[in-house]
C-alpha cells in the first residue's frame, strides 16, 4: 500500500538578490483560471499553496516558487496569504 504525503512539494521565496531561500514543504493545487478578488485586488489566481501549521508567514507581493523531485512547478507572486486553523495557505 502507498503512503500519501501530505506536503509533497518544496516552496521557496526570493532574497532579492535573485537567490531562493528555502520556506516549506507544501503542497500546490491549480486553483483555475476565474479571475477573483482577492485582498482587495482583482487577479487571476493560478495556485493553491498548503503548507504546515507553523510556517512562516509571506507578505503580498513577494514572489514564490514550487518545486518538486521532477523540479519546477509553478512560480509567482503571492496574492494572499491566510493562516487557517489545520493548515496555511497561499495563493499565487
Amino acid at each position: 500500500m502507498k503512503v500519501i504525503e501530505q506536503y509533497p512539494h518544496d516552496l521557496w521565496k526570493d532574497d532579492g538578490s535573485g537567490g531562493w531561500i528555502f520556506v516549506s514543504k507544501c503542497r500546490e493545487e491549480t486553483a483555475g483560471w476565474d479571475p477573483e478578488t482577492i485582498a482587495g485586488v482583482f487577479a487571476r489566481n493560478n495556485s493553491v499553496v498548503f503548507m504546515p501549521l507553523g510556517t512562516e508567514t509571506i507578505p503580498r507581493g513577494r514572489t514564490v516558487k514550487v518545486t518538486d523531485a521532477v523540479g519546477f512547478r509553478v512560480q509567482g507572486d503571492v496574492y494572499k496569504y491566510d493562516r487557517g486553523q489545520l493548515s496555511h495557505r497561499l495563493w499565487i
